[in-house]
């Protein structure tokens, strides 16, 4: 009880946890959206086109007052006058195709505005959306197939609808949400997929590094077989033609609402040894420019900030005048890099003006009076004259430059009506007493944007009523090949505009924290004198997603304009989330390495960007650990634990039990068993604790891979990336705690499922005996009470043994020709749950009357088993939600493996055989009792070291175990014993 006391006790301070209101950066601040929209039903996509066309429908959407109304007049469901380029939106699980809405009415309205300007001609989209009746696609794998084959008869049918206008499309771009974006990967791997009608894909809140739910093996099996055709069409040297023929010009992005999303772990978006950054990347909400805020999982397909960049961004790929209508490659990766991500990312340093070999050289004289020579420190030009404002890089060989300012730099414009900012060297050779001549690059594209301090984060925002700052800070690698930083002012300022500038020392500027547990968990300061405007402060040992922190700054500044703020930053994957009120404590959480997703190096620890204004005389920065928060962000990563460690415990429960009858030959209750098991607590507790440490070494992976009877996915053969899919998944070995702490709470959750089968035990013979009081009817023993129950005839086993075993054999051949076996193994759980009821019943009436002890032996074993197959039921719940839905919809979705009778055979005839009421699992032989205790140990090893990402064979080894113990009773039979 005092384990179960501080297992509750722990499970309600985390679920505290999870529902405290998140603020300040992880705070969501959508606006709201408004729209008219209306949807075309493509009849014309029929059975001549595809055999799905009974089951899922396509739609065009059209925006009212904005988008043309395409010509119907064909008939059989075809349009014509269709002139835009292609877009196919994908729904998730459980989604639908009227969330293409937001996206597309901000795409048509864009357009309309712009619908007269020559650059925008052709540039108009036609989005179209898959209705697939709301299918629940993270739960059953025949259903992604189905989907990904429907997906590519319809890109077809969609291309054939352009096929008479003049350089007519050749491929689509995609957009898919959760599952869906998963389902776009999928597409690009089956035999009827187009070549070339796919190359550019946008998922939204996609799980692509990891399945979220791991009920069905064939969704696995899918994921596995998915990411390694997609590893070898980027791997050098696969002789996988067909992928490196599909893939080589795919460009791949992965897009996340974070923190916000508390239905799939963020974690799981990252595309890290799936695709390389030459074709895609994971970007987090909170970093993208006019964004900056965590969307929820359905939020963001209609989010107004978020849809309003996706828009422009999909004008900016697009070529009209391209057979793909869209940019090459190389191109669309630069586009992508430029409007999604923040600019302090190293990945945006890939466009660096330097780093591009087609950058123009700008060659100019200027007047030598006309130059001001800058010193060391942070200056302030005040846009308040028309000089330029050289910065001397030359005599400061490692120095990093920044900039900060409320206008953003033009292209060099010799007249000065804007700000100018350039990367210059003198050309010695041209120069004069009176001028010197430079040759310059322009800079002013990596600028990038960024909120303003002065009100909430939300109010810099797209529509928002602050206007944003611009900042670049480019280090020294960087600077190597210039002499001057070269700003020129704009000639018209407004009175409140400022432009802060510094170069100083990479020292001076870029500070590597290096802390202990220790001291995060009481927490380090940071003393910062004389600041420049920019400083980069990173913390070596800080990069697991599974701790959270709190971080203030405190500074001394006469600069009322400009109040520090800062920008945390994870550069794989690329999140960057903005902190601007950093008077009191701001709460960090941040994505980098995670449990069971893949991690390219550990070294990718988390970074601060600090904007402090000039003047500031000195600053601290305190950052220290976060409890609560860190047991929130437990709750989303390991909820699958919820079934796979209480299963565990109870098998740990069941082999205390088997001891002690084949020692007493008196099976003990559940509650001795358990008991046992709390007295070795704390040694139990000590080895989950060293298991964790244990499973960070890549030597035990390999004995964990080579142990594991499915083995999918080979760790080594992620390309430069690593993962742990054992146990916790954990790399950080000062994690070790989070094993006793789930046992601590899986041990309360028994007891209270324990707790609540007990109670029906007691309650349903006492409703049964008012009953038949009620009734007048008298109840003499386990007959009577047979006939009451009327309808539970068979799990009380009143009836003859062939009626059950026709019963038997009848639920067999439902599940070979039409139910899954999850719905049998349901039905086993409920006629298990009458049997026990009955055994207690039994047991009851022979303790009263002194008759047959042994029916005590057998009462124990069945809630022995009934309480191992409640744990399992919720592995085999969801596919059944998926077979009512398709019943729903009246279509007939094959189930492949799910009509397998063995998977269910060997549990169907061991609740049989409980039901008549008199079997022991008896071992008389030595073999006999070191097989069952193997066969339970293995079921406890896979289900603690492999279960949480492999909960569909935790169904598998109970149908193992059932057959074992089916096995045992022919072996007794047969020895005559």
């Amino acid at each position: 009880m005092l384990w179960t006391a501080i297992g509750v006790l722990l499970a309600l301070i985390i679920a505290y946890s999870s529902i405290i209101t998140p603020t300040g950066a992880d705070s969501p601040q959508c606006r709201s959206i408004y729209m008219y929209p209306s949807y075309a039903h493509l009849t014309g996509l029929d059975s001549t086109h595809t055999k799905f066309s009974t089951k899922y429908n396509l739609f065009l959407y059209r925006e009212q007052g904005k988008d043309t109304v395409p010509d119907t007049t064909q008939g059989h469901g075809e349009f014509s006058g269709l002139d835009g380029i292609p877009v196919l939106f994908i729904p998730g699980n459980a989604g639908s195709f009227k969330q293409v809405r937001s996206i597309a009415a901000e795409a048509a309205t864009l357009f309309d505005q712009h619908r007269d300007e020559p650059q925008w001609k052709g540039k108009n989209m036609d989005f179209f959306a898959a209705h697939f009746n709301e299918d629940f696609t993270a739960f059953h794998g025949r259903t992604m197939l189905d989907q990904a084959e429907y997906l590519n008869d319809a890109i077809k049918f969609i291309l054939s609808l352009y096929a008479e206008q003049e350089n007519a499309p050749k491929s689509i771009i995609v957009i898919g949400h959760s599952m869906g974006g998963v389902v776009s990967r999928v597409m690009l791997t089956l035999p009827n997929y187009v070549e070339g009608s796919v190359n550019t894909i946008i998922t939204l809140a996609a799980p692509h590094a990891a399945a979220p739910a791991t009920f069905d093996g064939d969704i696995m099996r899918i994921y596995a077989a998915t990411d390694k055709f997609w590893r070898a069409g980027f791997t050098e040297g696969t002789k996988n033609t067909v992928a490196k023929r599909r893939l080589h010009d795919v460009s791949l992005i992965s897009i996340t609402g974070g923190l916000s999303d508390t239905i799939l772990p963020a974690d799981y978006t990252t595309l890290r040894g799936i695709v390389p950054d030459e074709h895609g990347f994971t970007v987090y909400t909170t970093g993208i420019p006019g964004v900056w805020t965590p969307i929820d999982h359905l939020a963001i397909v209609w989010c107004d900030q978020f849809r309003k960049v996706v828009a422009s961004t999909l004008f900016d790929i697009v070529d009209p005048f391209s057979s793909t209508k869209t940019k090459p490659l190389t191109d669309r990766m630069r586009i992508f890099r430029r409007d999604l991500l923040s600019g302090l990312e190293p990945q945006a340093r890939k466009d660096f003006v330097n780093v591009s070999g087609d950058t123009p050289v700008i060659t100019m004289a200027l007047l030598n009076d006309n130059i001001i020579i800058e010193g060391t420190g942070t200056s302030n030009t005040w846009n308040d004259d028309s000089k330029f404002h050289a910065f001397p890089l030359n005599d400061k060989p490692d120095s990093d430059f920044a900039y900060l300012s409320t206008t953003r730099p033009h292209a060099f414009d010799p007249a000065g009506q804007h700000s100018s900012l350039l990367l210059c060297n003198i050309a010695a050779e041209q120069s004069t007493l009176d001028s010197t001549d430079f040759e310059c690059v322009d800079a002013a594209a990596d600028v990038y944007k960024v909120p303003n301090p002065n009100g909430p984060l939300q109010e810099s925002s797209i529509g928002g009523s602050l206007q944003p700052l611009y900042a670049a800070s480019i280090p020294s690698s960087l600077l190597r090949d210039y002499s001057f930083v070269i700003y020129q002012p704009a000639v018209f300022f407004d009175k409140d505009d400022f432009t802060y500038i510094s170069v100083s020392h990479s020292k001076r500027s870029s500070i590597n924290a290096t802390t202990s547990a220790f001291d995060l968990l009481f927490g380090t300061t940071l003393s910062l004198s004389k600041p420049d405007i920019y400083t980069r402060i990173t913390f070596n040992n800080v990069w697991s997603s599974l701790f959270a922190y709190t971080i203030k700054v405190e500074h001394v500044s006469k600069d009322p304009r400009f109040p520090p703020m800062a920008a945390q930053l994870i550069s794989d994957p690329m999140e960057v989330k903005w902190h601007v009120n950093l008077e009191g404590a701001q709460h960090v959480s941040f994505h980098s390495i995670a449990p069971y997703t893949p991690y390219s190096t550990l070294s990718n620890p988390l970074s601060f960007a600090l904007f402090t204004p000039p003047g500031t005389t000195s600053a601290t920065v305190t950052f220290r650990f976060d409890i609560m928060k860190s047991l929130k962000l437990l709750v989303l990563r390991y909820r699958l634990a919820v079934a796979s460690i209480p299963t565990f415990i109870i098998l740990l429960t069941m082999i205390c039990q088997f001891y002690t009858f084949y020692t007493t030959n008196q099976f003990p209750a559940f509650e001795e068993g358990l008991s046992t098991i709390a007295n070795k607590s704390a040694l139990i507790m000590a080895g989950l604790a060293l298991l964790v440490p244990l499973t960070c070494s890549s030597f035990l992976r390999r004995m964990f891979f080579a142990l594991d009877p499915i083995a999918l996915t080979n760790p080594s053969d992620l390309s430069g990336a690593h993962v742990n899919p054992y146990y916790l998944g954990l790399q950080d070995k000062s994690a070790w705690f989070l094993g006793p702490l789930f046992y601590l709470i899986s041990f309360a959750a028994v007891v209270i499922v324990l707790f609540v089968v007990r109670a029906i035990l007691l309650i349903i013979p006492l409703a049964i005996t008012m009953m038949t009081s009620l009734s007048h009817i008298k109840v003499t023993g386990l007959r009577d009470i047979a006939v009451i129950q009327g309808v539970h005839d068979l799990a009380t086993g009143s009836m003859k043994d062939m009626r059950r075993l026709t019963g038997s054999l009848v639920l067999a051949m439902f599940v070979m020709f039409y139910i899954p076996y999850q719905f049998a193994y349901v039905v086993c759980c409920l006629v298990q749950g009458a049997t026990t009821i009955k055994a207690y019943i039994s047991s009851e009436n022979s303790h009263k009357e002194k008759i047959d002890p042994r029916k005590k032996s057998i009462a124990n074993f069945n809630l022995s088993v009934l309480m191992l197959m409640l744990w399992i039921i919720p592995v085999n719940a969801p596919v059944l939600v998926v077979f009512f839905h398709n019943m729903a919809v009246r279509w007939k979705t094959p189930f492949t493996s799910h009509h397998n009778i063995l998977a269910i055979l060997p549990i169907i005839v061991l609740v049989g055989r409980n039901v008549q009421g008199d079997y022991l699992p008896t071992a008389h032989l030595t073999i006999q009792k070191k097989l069952t205790y193997f066969i339970l140990g293995y079921f406890a090893f896979f289900t603690l070291v492999y279960g949480v990402r492999h909960l569909y064979w935790l169904h598998y080894l109970l149908n193992f175990f059932a057959a074992w113990l089916m096995l045992l009773s022919l072996w007794k039979a047969n020895s005559g014993v």
